[in-house]
């Protein structure tokens, strides 16, 4: 979805060459090449398409200690979907409706892999790829040769995703990853300990040092007796005032009351845990003179929280990634039951009010003001279809750039459904 102003995109299956970057810079990709390319994988993306018929719920069996996949699950869950997203391109360039659906619906099973998995990881990679789905539903919306059954499928293809339940489920994950490893910190007696308190993005292959054993000899036993029940609580009452902040957007929360909460609570987690930086304090830290007595509060201050401090996640950010998400995914569903009306009626509605319970079970949801979707019909039979954006308040579906120059989605006064831009 390449925005080329406000409230537009360019489609990519009318674009004199494909949207995909060359390999050789200044040496544009032709739709021969990419063509080619795409059917020479075509194998391997079939067998995609036979998997994501049943996406797995989760990465396996767990146990009590956090676990993960024992690759990188990443990068090959985000390149699949890039090549679904380029057969679903060529599909529609070449005008295989039915083609292009198989593998829309394909990136969508890929959306729904790990679905119950409690790594906050595994919700975040399903948000990637679900923008991906956006995007691509976007471009086959555009495309003419559509039946009614096609976009009913692909309707209850996006019907199955509910992001929000997987940001509750990925902090309930942490909440148990960071109790794991608070039982960790306290029971075990070796140098692989000092693991479950290294700062964030500290590789979990740092070799044994003398400052680990110091951290495992001195510091963590005197944390143990000095402050590890204060650090847990902390950590636990945090993690539940997440949790219940991420369960009230459930229940018509605007995203402008939820973020206020969520960045009280990202303050108060700062001020008590957020100064700490890794055991043992840099000495370089404890400067001359008046500033000794504030050094030494600061690394008592990051002393008693460690546990808190590396494994509180910022809940304003996910939250923020869950709550777009979500809203796409509902645009993504009014779009669609709009595009169903006008085949069977032969014109948009006047009201997204109209589509119920005909083509939705129910009106489409802003999670940035807790209200439905805002919609009205253009004088020239098209329609605009909008959330009021991230500061949740209604402009009218004004899409201009709040940052000048700078077009997409979000980046309007409000969040507009795009109109197409074949050129």
């Amino acid at each position: 979805m390449t925005f080329i102003g406000a409230g537009k995109a360019r489609l990519a299956r009318t674009a004199d060459q494909p949207p995909f970057y060359s390999r050789v810079p200044g040496n544009p990709v032709e739709w021969t090449e990419f063509v080619a390319v795409l059917e020479k994988a075509e194998p391997a993306l079939e067998e995609i398409r036979q998997a994501m018929e049943d996406p797995a719920l989760d990465w396996g069996l767990g146990t009590n200690l956090p676990v993960g996949p024992t690759t990188n699950f990443y990068l090959p869950m985000r390149r699949a979907a890039q090549w679904l997203v380029g057969a679903e391109v060529k599909e529609l360039h070449e005008g295989n409706v039915e083609r292009a659906l198989q593998n829309l619906e394909a990136l969508l099973g890929l959306a729904q892999m790990n679905r119950e998995e409690y790594a906050r990881v595994a919700q975040m990679i399903r948000l990637r790829i679900t923008g991906n789905a956006v995007a691509a539903t976007w471009e086959a919306l555009q495309a003419p040769g559509w039946s009614d059954s096609q976009l009913e499928r692909l309707q209850k293809g996006w019907q199955r995703i509910d992001l929000i339940d997987g940001l509750e489920r990925g902090l309930l994950g942490e909440r148990a990853f960071g109790e794991a490893a608070c039982s960790e910190a306290r029971h075990a007696d070796s140098p692989r300990t000092s693991q479950a308190f290294l700062p964030p993005g500290t590789s979990q292959t740092t070799k044994i040092s003398p400052a680990l054993v110091m951290q495992d000899r001195l510091l963590l036993p005197a944390w143990r007796l000095t402050s590890a029940n204060d650090d847990e609580l902390f950590f636990l009452k945090m993690m539940q005032a997440c949790l219940e902040t991420t369960r009230s957007l459930e229940t018509s929360r605007s995203w402008n009351t939820v973020k206020q909460t969520l960045d009280e609570l990202t303050d108060h987690v700062e001020r008590t845990a957020g100064a700490w930086q890794g055991f043992p304090y840099p000495l370089s830290a404890f400067s001359p003179g008046g500033k000794f007595v504030r050094d030494c509060a600061i690394v008592w201050q990051g002393f008693r929280y460690p546990l808190s401090a590396s494994s509180i996640p910022n809940p304003r950010k996910a939250s923020e990634a869950a709550l777009r998400g979500e809203t796409e995914r509902q645009l993504a569903l009014a779009a669609i039951a709009l595009k169903r009306s006008q085949l069977a009626r032969g014109a948009f509605p006047a009201a997204l009010d109209d589509l119920v319970p005909e083509f939705l079970p129910s009106i489409p949801h802003d999670f940035m003001n807790g209200k439905p979707l805002h919609y009205r019909l253009l004088s020239d039979g098209g329609f605009l279809l909008y959330s009021v954006g991230d500061d949740g308040r209604d402009d009218g579906g004004d899409a201009s750039a709040v940052s000048p120059g700078k077009f997409g989605l979000w980046e309007g006064r409000d969040a507009v459904w795009p109109s197409a831009v074949h050129k």
